[in-house]
């Protein structure tokens, strides 16, 4: 059990932690989210928390996420020993496009994505609408 004393140098020691990181430019408040397909985030009063390439779960496969992920270009592993053969495979997503179409320079390149930071304002994505209700404001599409 703590003392009073070191309870109150502990509270103290967390505050002092708190007050650096609330100072810093990049856990200042604002919405988070992520554009797929995106290499950079949208100019104005954004920035970029990390770039990444898409991935996610095989559709034949259980254990795996089924959600996109927009994964790090520099991840930092788990060093527990695990091995693939004990935990659920992630996979990178393609491009595939008709080698006639318009887009053939994307086919079988890797499809990237950008997590975004706004730092004014809140994010909110609207599926099946192409403009904003009135108050909002496009911030990406």
């Amino acid at each position: 059990m703590l003392s009073a004393g070191s309870l109150e140098a502990l509270k103290s020691s967390i505050t002092v932690e708190l007050n650096k990181h609330s100072k810093s430019p990049s856990m200042s408040r604002g919405d988070v989210y992520t554009r797929w397909g995106r290499t950079s985030c949208p100019s104005g009063d954004t920035e970029t928390v990390y770039t990444g390439v898409i991935g996610g779960g095989h559709h034949t496969h259980s254990g795996g996420s089924n959600d996109y992920l927009c994964l790090p270009i520099d991840p930092h592993w788990d060093q527990t020993g695990l091995t693939a053969s004990s935990v659920g495979y992630i996979y990178g997503t393609e491009y595939e496009t008709s080698t006639s179409s318009s887009f053939k320079h994307l086919h079988d390149n890797e499809a990237p994505c950008v997590v975004c930071k706004a730092n004014a304002g809140t994010v909110i994505m609207i599926p099946a609408r192409t403009t904003c209700y009135s108050g909002w404001r496009v911030e990406y599409f």
